[in-house]
């Protein structure tokens, strides 16, 4: 189902949803946090939290904000592909991303969460890439820097992302779940392998392998 954001009408959105799932049934949210949140505390007010087999979300969920917003029903029903690390994990790129994120004025809106991992981690990306360019910052070189960024580290991601020359990329392929508990997100399925039985991951598998 789609529904026009932002979300007029959180209680018949939630209502809707859970009676197109049924009880055997679960319902993924395909928004960002703030939407999500009118339905997923519209579906609590009128107590058909229940009434599914399980609730989801896609990786914007993953925040601080959406744990801290959501009450106790909520702990071990939803579940969020969070794709990256947690985001209190303590390795030396998440404690450089908390600098940065009790640093930033204004606090971004969502607080910590999987969006601003990622755009921490490209910018991390970008200026290994930036600082070995030799002579002046030219789109080619830039581009040519880019590319051949090799073995980047880093403890946010579950795997090493890959670009290249390849007729198709999914640089991340690898999930992770995570679950509000007690107004934090907590780790749920540590990172593995989405699913092959899409031919598109199949065939990034298919060259990964081919390419290491």
């Amino acid at each position: 189902m789609t529904d026009d954001v932002p979300i007029q009408d959180g209680n018949s959105v939630a209502l809707k949803l859970v009676q197109a799932a049924g009880k055997d049934g679960g319902i993924v949210l395909n928004f960002t946090p703030d939407q999500a949140l009118v339905i997923l505390e519209a579906a609590q007010k009128q107590g058909i939290v229940n009434q599914v087999k399980a609730w989801s979300c896609s990786t914007p969920c993953n925040s601080d904000f959406v744990a801290a917003a959501l009450g106790t029903s909520w702990d071990n029903v939803f579940g969020v592909n969070a794709e990256l690390n947690l985001t209190n994990a303590t390795g030396p790129d998440s404690a450089l991303y908390h600098s940065i994120m009790t640093k930033n004025k204004p606090p971004l809106a969502f607080g910590a969460g999987s969006f601003s991992q990622m755009g921490f981690v490209e910018a991390r990306i970008a200026v290994q890439a930036l600082l070995s360019v030799t002579g002046p910052y030219t789109v080619k070189s830039v581009n040519t820097a880019i590319m051949n960024v090799k073995n980047f580290k880093t403890d946010i991601l579950c795997k090493p992302w890959t670009y290249g020359k390849a007729p198709l990329h999914i640089p991340n392929n690898w999930d992770r779940t995570v679950t509000s508990s007690n107004g934090k997100m907590v780790p749920k399925e540590a990172c593995f392998p989405i699913s092959a039985v899409d031919p598109g991951i199949a065939a990034v598998r298919a060259i990964e392998k081919k390419n290491k």
